[in-house]
């Protein structure tokens, strides 16, 4: 199936969904309500979380998760816990089977099949990690990792003289392609250091994987994991996107738990946007998750005209309150809202007429109105992510150069058959370069991973330069 078609199959779906789910959101903070497919869309109350029982542990990798420096070790056990489990393949069962590519059974259903041992799916919160112990490392990392004051909306990132930046756009589930990354460029390290550009959930079947891989690099080597929050870190689209499913195939019992520390501590708590400069100040350029915010009013965030040219990222971005569980339900008025919802959904248009013509959630932008954006934030141009490239390469330069599109999820939904990108930023010359790859399938993944020969090596295989990048 053609990426167009199966995202315009989700967007009817989901509009219709979260318009019927509006009414009775996910809970507003934690031990409140929580509305869950297969439940008529009601939300039902919780206890308060203190009178809640301790959440079980006991998984067997428990250990690997929580031990300070740690993290090699997770990314090569990981490799070995899922080496015989499938690719992700939910493009071509328009989406149905998105975040349950693995079918985990629950403790009671374990003596009710026929299977020898060796045949059956395992109990992941046993067999891998406790649901106790993910909230605690995703819960716990957190609130240390993130300010949750408006000033922390943007990060700012001197890349290492002697070292350089990763940047990864939508991974979407598919651990396979993060930990072929890490092989091929090295794990994060005080010179190597990495971008996660959002949409890190929803579709493939390990998003939560990926995420406590991440927490886990970025609690051992705190400077050398940066993350910025993508559409899909969104209480609202991983209820239909497959998040939620992928969550509740792991913990049945512990979903609510699990659900309320991801999306009331930890996606409001990521930062919306970074800049990335050299060492002297002098050169930068922008990392945002969807695109640039036009045709929004006054706002906090956004200047004083009646109609706003371009955002300005620090002293504008960094007076919004960007704590917000979903940024699918828009009060009227509500400008700030907006602008957060422009910045993870918009996409660039090639004219005016596309960006008039072409249906979209968020307002398209065009070459004009990304040149006033970089002249406005002092950027050489803007990375961004949020959809597969359009020459279904790992990255697509747009706007003369000033837009440059990089999508790291190699066939993506199993079904679209792109090639995967990053962007690597060099510290001492501040050269941009596209690199592309095609994760492995789990098997050949895990034996690869058992050697690891030449780890840290340079970046090899296909790769141009930026202004090239669409050929």
């Amino acid at each position: 199936m053609q990426v167009s078609v199966l995202e315009a199959v989700e967007e009817r779906r989901v509009n219709r969904q979260v318009v019927n789910h509006s009414a009775n959101p996910p809970g507003n903070g934690p031990g409140l309500g929580l509305a869950l497919p297969g439940l008529g869309g009601r939300a039902r109350r919780r206890p308060d979380a203190s009178a809640d029982p301790p959440l079980p542990r006991g998984g067997r990798y428990d250990e690997v998760l929580l031990k300070p420096g740690g993290a090699d070790q997770l990314r090569r056990t990981l490799a070995e816990l899922f080496a015989k489990t499938p690719a992700s393949d939910c493009g071509r069962t328009n989406g149905r089977t998105a975040g349950r590519g693995c079918s985990f059974l629950t403790s009671s259903a374990l003596g009710t099949s026929g299977n020898p041992p060796e045949q059956l799916p395992f109990v992941y919160a046993s067999e891998a990690f406790s649901a106790g112990a993910v909230v605690d490392h995703l819960g716990t990392l957190a609130t240390k990792f993130w300010d949750v004051a408006p000033e922390a909306n943007v990060l700012q990132l001197k890349v290492p003289k002697d070292g350089r930046i990763i940047i990864l756009g939508d991974t979407h589930g598919q651990l396979e392609d993060v930990l072929w990354i890490f092989f091929k460029y090295g794990p994060p390290s005080e010179k190597n250091w990495y971008l996660f550009n959002g949409d890190i959930v929803d579709r493939g079947s390990y998003a939560l994987e990926i995420l406590l891989l991440l927490f886990a690099y970025k609690r051992d080597c705190p400077e050398a994991v940066h993350i910025t929050r993508g559409n899909h870190e969104d209480s609202s689209c991983i209820l239909h996107y497959g998040f939620r499913s992928e969550l509740e195939s792991k913990f049945p019992e512990q979903l609510s738990a699990v659900w309320n520390t991801l999306t009331v501590t930890v996606f409001p708590r990521i930062p919306i946007a970074a800049i990335l400069q050299d060492q002297s100040e002098k050169r930068k350029i922008g990392v945002l998750h969807g695109g640039v915010p036009v045709n929004l009013s006054k706002s906090a965030g956004a200047g004083n005209g009646d109609e706003v040219p371009a955002v300005k990222l620090i002293g504008g971005l960094t007076r919004v309150n960007r704590r917000r569980q979903t940024f699918q339900q828009l009060e009227e008025g509500d400008i700030d809202g907006r602008l957060l919802y422009n910045l993870l959904w918009a996409d660039p248009a090639d004219s005016e007429e596309e960006k008039k013509s072409a249906s979209s959630r968020a307002s398209k932008f065009v070459e004009k109105d990304t040149r006033a954006f970089c002249e406005a934030n002092g950027l050489e141009f803007i990375v961004r992510s949020h959809e597969v490239p359009r020459n279904m390469r790992g990255a697509y330069s747009q706007h003369g150069g000033k837009c440059v599109t990089v999508f790291s999820a190699s066939n993506y939904t199993g079904s679209v058959g792109n090639v995967g990108g990053v962007l690597v930023l060099r510290g001492d010359t501040f050269e941009a370069r596209i690199f592309e790859h095609w994760a492995p399938p789990w098997a050949k993944l895990a034996e690869i991973l058992r050697s690891e020969p030449n780890r840290g090596a340079s970046p090899g295989g296909d790769n141009s330069n930026i202004s090239n990048s669409n050929n």
